[in-house]
């Protein structure tokens, strides 16, 4: 990992590639606001043949992801979270192992 410098935002940022996501003993999504569902639902409830999203291609070969999602965002879709695994994870929140 290398921290670069963007002039555009006047910050540095550090890139980090799918190996180093998927050597991760855990990842996390946060994903926030009303405007990001659709793409939330294209990518957890993505049909076959469709190009994947680059999030999808984080696969933790023995670690864990954890999506947060606000109840907007998660609006769209098709699987809802139980009541009693809302007591245990935030909000909205999905895990994929």
């Amino acid at each position: 990992m290398v921290a670069n410098w963007v002039e555009k935002f006047r910050a540095y940022r550090i890139t980090m590639t799918l190996p180093v996501f998927n050597r991760a003993a855990f990842v996390l999504f946060l994903v926030s606001g009303e405007e990001k569902a659709e793409t939330l639902r294209q990518v957890l409830e993505r049909e076959e043949g469709e190009p994947p999203f680059p999030s999808q291609l984080v696969r933790p070969v023995s670690g864990r992801v954890l999506w947060l999602v606000d109840r907007k965002t998660g609006s769209l879709l098709k699987r809802k979270i139980s009541q009693e695994r809302e007591r245990i994870v935030p909000d909205g929140a999905l895990v994929r192992k």
